[in-house]
């Protein structure tokens, strides 16, 4: 809930910047940010392999030993504490958590509503709407830090963000770039957030479920917002909505079996990390090509403010 707003806020801004801004900033911006996160993610990826593979050095050892003895060896700690989802795990989940649930699907109906009742672009209406949805934002962002649990109440569990007076700013401002570079490049937020998330000091497995999360609110608003529209045929968003969740729930599977069967949290990281060198490359193929076609034809290369209103 933190998270959340301050994305939206980011992607919104984000957004109306790249309408206006040239094709050569957008590329350069986007080879920066993707080189980043992928030094980033790569960086974390090996050394959690690393942490890992002494880790289960150590527990060989410690069967080896405990079979010399001919005791039982001590099990593995720390890590998350991940479980495979079930419909009474996520009532116990919401029952425990309807605060942050209900911001959570508050901020995504007035988004939602507020983008089907879209003023005409750039009216002094459509000014005032941009305006009043950044600072519900804000006012979510408040409204979240409130609903946090106090510091006595928290089970200091690695891999969960810690909320301290310091963090409350600073993790929504970070959001908040996140959803703006994810915005302007057309990349969206949660290629960026992954990786921040990590930075931040998230086990893998947490990072992929919020991550999971800012997609599946982000992506559930564009969809509903272009059937309502007409702008999408409503068997055309059911297609490719089935194959999402068909997908979801093979990686997910997937996922859960590697980290039962191998302990290797840090292949979530990797494969985060070869989702960005994949993008990186053919974002930057087409960037480039299109960036060269523009100055081929001559095209005007700056800034230009009145696509907005177009």
């Amino acid at each position: 809930m933190m998270l959340n707003p301050g994305l939206a806020a980011g992607v919104t801004v984000g957004v109306m910047l790249n309408v206006i801004s040239p094709q050569w900033l957008i590329v350069l911006v986007l080879l920066v940010t993707l080189v980043l996160a992928l030094e980033k993610s790569l960086r974390k990826g090996l050394k959690e392999w690393d942490k890992e593979s002494k880790a289960a050095l150590a527990r060989a050892q410690a069967t080896a030993a405990a079979g010399d003895l001919g005791t039982q060896p001590a099990k593995p700690a720390g890590g998350a504490a991940i479980k495979l989802a079930d419909l009474g795990s996520f009532a116990t989940l919401a029952q425990s958590n309807t605060r942050q649930l209900v911001l959570i699907v508050g901020c995504w109906a007035i988004f939602l509503l507020a983008n089907l009742v879209k003023a005409p672009q750039c009216s002094v209406a459509f000014w005032m709407q941009q305006v009043a949805m950044l600072a519900v934002c804000g006012a979510f962002t408040v409204a979240g830090a409130y609903s946090l649990p106090s510091a006595d109440s928290e089970d200091g569990s690695e891999g969960v963000l810690a909320w301290t007076p310091r963090s409350i700013r600073l993790y929504p401002l970070l959001s908040t770039i996140a959803g703006f570079l994810g915005g302007f490049l057309g990349i969206g937020g949660g290629i960026i957030m992954g990786p921040l998330l990590l930075e931040l000091g998230m086990l893998p497995e947490v990072s992929q479920a919020t991550t999971a999360a800012f997609v599946f609110l982000s992506s559930s608003l564009a969809t509903i917002q272009f059937v309502v529209l007409g702008k999408a045929m409503p068997e055309y968003a059911l297609w490719f909505t089935s194959w999402v969740v068909v997908f979801t729930f093979v990686g997910q599977t997937a996922v859960d079996y590697v980290l039962k069967r191998w302990q290797r949290a840090s292949l979530i990281v990797l494969s985060i990390a070869a989702i960005i060198a994949g993008s990186l490359v053919m974002m930057t193929v087409i960037g480039v090509s299109d960036t060269i076609t523009d100055l081929s034809r001559g095209a005007y290369m700056g800034f230009i403010p009145h696509h907005l209103c177009e």
